[in-house]
């Protein structure tokens, strides 16, 4: 499956969280490496303070192994709701407890 977003992913690590932007709309994905050597989205979300959001799973994460994030910035929040619920729908990640 490829992955849903345009940016290649991030390491999920303190000194690249400080590098994100807080100041927009942003879904996320938080992935763990797979049994192929690639990566797995365990949970989708959304903020409007990325940096902030990516800082608090840090500190408490949805699950173990997390090593990697992807974000995508979108200009409403109308539109991230809208990303959100189709990537939890498609991605059905095992960290996310409500399906929308």
């Amino acid at each position: 499956m490829t992955i849903p977003f345009q940016y290649a992913p991030n390491s999920f690590d303190a000194q690249t969280i400080a590098g994100q932007r807080n100041d927009q709309f942003a879904v996320y994905g938080l992935a763990v490496r797979n049994q192929f050597g690639g990566l797995t989205v365990v949970y989708v979300g959304k903020s409007k303070t990325l940096r902030d959001r990516l800082n608090y799973w840090l500190s408490n994460p949805p699950g173990r192994g997390i090593t990697h994030s992807y974000s995508q910035a979108y200009a409403t929040a109308a539109a991230m709701d809208s990303v959100e619920e189709q990537l939890i729908r498609e991605l059905q990640p095992i960290h996310n407890t409500l399906i929308k």
